[in-house]
């Protein structure tokens, strides 16, 4: 069989890599003897991808990374700084809701445990936060509302004991919460 193509020169290293790169995949097929330049790689049907070509973690916008700066994640200083900005601020409301659910479960128990527990849930912490919290506490015990509040009150990079703190004290409240629940319904009959 004849084959027809231009032949490229390039480095041993680089033919080398890609010999192994294709010999590792399977691809013998595209070896060729050639009786005046030696054995031929034919890179018909296949593309070439530059190894620092990255995806940017903020834009999704394709960017050939510094070849200094292999974990480079981001395509300008800009998506850089927008990110961590953004992560950082997560971070601050993950730490204040971490802090709210100790202060709130701590008054919702005081509450629980003296003896007009009647409006135990009344004027404890914003709506919308403790919204969340009731449904959750209404619905199945296991529930993906019960991960999101976990995870809703735990930083980014914290330790896996850390994690379990918060999920049982998730745990804890919305028990109580299912409590005040209770003898608020007793209390309306």
């Amino acid at each position: 069989m004849t084959y027809t193509y231009a032949t490229l020169e390039v480095s041993h290293a680089t033919y080398a890599e890609i010999k192994a790169k294709l010999e590792a995949a399977g691809y013998q097929d595209q070896f060729h003897e050639d009786a005046k330049d030696g054995v031929l790689i034919d890179m018909h049907g296949l593309a070439l991808k530059d190894s620092q070509t990255r995806k940017c973690r903020k834009c999704k916008r394709i960017f050939t990374g510094k070849q200094n700066r292999k974990q480079q994640l981001y395509c300008s200083d800009k998506c850089s700084h927008s990110d961590h900005s953004i992560r950082s601020h997560s971070n601050d409301v993950r730490k204040n809701n971490w802090d709210l659910l100790r202060k709130v479960a701590s008054k919702l128990r005081q509450r629980l445990d003296s003896r007009d527990s009647k409006a135990a849930l009344a004027d404890l912490a914003s709506g919308r936060w403790l919204n969340r919290f009731v449904r959750a506490a209404e619905g199945p015990r296991d529930s993906l509302a019960r991960e999101e509040l976990v995870e809703l009150c735990t930083s980014y990079g914290n330790s896996e004991t850390h994690k379990q703190e918060v999920r049982t004290a998730v745990d804890g409240f919305l028990g109580d919460i299912r409590r005040a629940l209770k003898i608020q319904r007793q209390h309306e009959d």
